[in-house]
């Protein structure tokens, strides 16, 4: 099953932000793994972030993607993507 994907232009993936912060090499790595959540969301690597009831966070590189799933709304929603230095701040 496909999950409705969601990506916030704040995530630095929209039409407003674009990827220029994030380093060439690892910009269709985080497209490529950005697109493997609608199919898997929960894929191996993913870890539950504590204290949010949704969110989860994938690796990428230096490079993290924090998501929120929503499963009752078939929905995953892309909240930020950043150097892991600056992404939970």
């Amino acid at each position: 099953m496909s999950l409705n994907l969601i990506i916030f232009s704040f995530a630095g993936l929209g039409e407003h932000v674009p990827l220029k912060s994030i380093e060439p090499q690892y910009v269709n790595k985080i497209l490529e793994k950005i697109d493997l959540l609608q199919t898997e969301p929960r894929h191996h690597g993913s870890v539950k972030l504590s204290g949010r009831e949704h969110a989860y966070r994938t690796r990428v590189g230096k490079y993290r993607i924090i998501y929120e799933i929503y499963d009752a709304k078939v929905l995953v929603i892309v909240v930020n993507v950043d150097h892991r230095k600056d992404v939970y701040r």
